[in-house]
C-alpha cells in the first residue's frame, strides 16, 4: 500500500512540474520571448534596419567600362530614353527610343506608372528599340514615361539613380506618407549630392529630413562628426550610407564593420533607430579596379553580421 502511495506522490509531483512548464512556455510566447514586448514587435536582436542596396537594388553591378560617362573625363552624363511602347508589370521587355548607347549588364532606372523609380539590369539588347531585363518590371511602364542609365560616373549614381535608391529604401522599410519623426542622413557624397534627400522630402511629407552627407567621407569621418552633426538634431532615425570612400582608401572590412558597429551604438544611445544602406558597388569592371569590387562585396556581406 505504501508503494502505491509513493507512485501517486511521484506522479503528482511530475504533473505539477509539467503544468508549471506549460504555463511558463505560454507566458513567454505571449510576451514575445521575454520581458514585456508584444508578439508583434521585432526581436531584441534587430539592432538596425537594413536596406540591401548592394545586392538587392544594384545587383552587385558597377558602372561598366564603355557606358556613357565611364571614360575620361568621367563627366556625369545622363542618357535619357523615352518609352515608345507600353510594357505591363511582369514583362521583361522595355521599348525605348534608341538602344545604341546601351550595354548588356548595364543598370538602368525606369519610372513606373505608380510614380516609383526602379532599377533594372539589361540582359539582352534585342534591336534598336527593345531591351530585355533580368527581372520582370515591378510596375507598368507606359508610353510617355522614361528610362535612364543609372550611373552618372564610376563612383556615383546620377540623379535618377539616386531617386531610385530613395524609393527602394522607402519600400524596403515600409515607410510612407504617414511616416513621421526627425530623420538624419549621415553619409558621404551619395547623400551630399541631394537627390536622395529631396526625394525623401517628397515621399515622406510628414517627416523632417536633415541632410548631413559630406562628400569624401568614410565611416571614420562619420564617427568623428557624429556628436556635432547628428546628436543636436535629436533624431528618431539615423540613416547611414557609406562605403565608397572606404574602399577607395583601402579600409579593411574589419575596420569598416567596427565603425558601423560604433555608429549603431552611438545612435541607439541617443534613442534613435538606425537605418543602414549597405555599400555601393566598387568599380571592378571599370578601369580594372577589381580589388574595389571585392572590397565592396565584403562590406555588404558584413552588414548582416552586425
Amino acid at each position: 500500500m505504501g508503494f502505491l502511495m509513493l507512485n501517486q506522490s511521484t506522479l503528482s509531483s511530475v504533473f505539477t512540474k509539467v503544468t508549471a512548464l506549460i504555463i511558463f512556455s505560454l507566458a513567454l510566447t505571449a510576451c514575445g520571448g521575454g520581458g514585456s514586448k508584444s508578439i508583434n514587435q521585432p526581436p531584441a536582436s534587430a539592432r538596425f534596419l537594413h536596406v540591401k542596396m548592394h545586392y538587392g537594388l544594384l545587383h552587385n553591378q558597377a558602372m561598366i567600362f564603355g557606358e556613357v560617362g565611364s571614360q575620361p573625363p568621367y563627366n556625369s552624363i545622363t542618357l535619357n530614353l523615352p518609352i515608345i511602347h507600353s510594357s505591363p508589370k511582369g514583362s521583361n521587355t522595355l521599348h525605348v527610343s534608341n538602344t545604341s548607347q546601351l550595354l548588356v549588364k548595364q543598370l538602368i532606372t525606369y519610372l513606373g506608372d505608380d510614380g516609383i523609380y526602379y532599377v533594372g539590369q539589361i540582359k539582352v539588347i534585342h534591336n534598336i528599340e527593345d531591351i530585355g531585363l533580368y527581372e520582370p518590371l515591378k510596375a507598368t511602364v507606359s508610353i510617355g514615361s522614361h528610362a535612364w542609365d543609372f550611373y552618372g560616373n564610376g563612383s556615383h549614381a546620377n540623379k535618377f539613380g539616386f531617386k531610385a535608391i530613395a524609393d527602394f529604401s522607402i519600400k524596403s522599410l515600409g515607410f510612407g506618407s504617414s511616416t513621421t519623426g526627425n530623420h538624419v542622413l549621415l553619409g558621404d557624397s551619395w547623400f551630399d549630392e541631394g537627390s536622395i534627400h529631396n526625394r525623401l522630402i517628397h515621399k515622406l511629407p510628414n517627416a523632417s529630413i536633415i541632410n548631413q552627407g559630406i562628400g569624401g567621407n568614410t565611416t571614420q569621418d562619420l564617427l568623428d562628426r557624429f556628436d556635432s552633426d547628428v546628436t543636436p538634431n535629436n533624431p528618431d532615425y539615423v540613416w547611414i550610407l557609406s562605403g565608397t570612400n572606404d574602399y577607395w582608401q583601402g579600409v579593411s572590412t574589419t575596420q569598416y564593420k567596427a565603425n558601423l558597429d560604433t555608429l549603431i551604438n552611438k545612435s541607439k544611445a541617443i534613442g534613435a533607430k538606425v537605418i543602414i544602406i549597405d555599400s555601393s558597388v566598387g568599380e571592378g569592371t571599370l578601369a580594372g579596379h577589381i580589388p574595389n569590387q571585392q572590397q565592396s562585396e565584403e562590406y555588404a556581406d558584413a552588414v548582416p553580421e552586425l
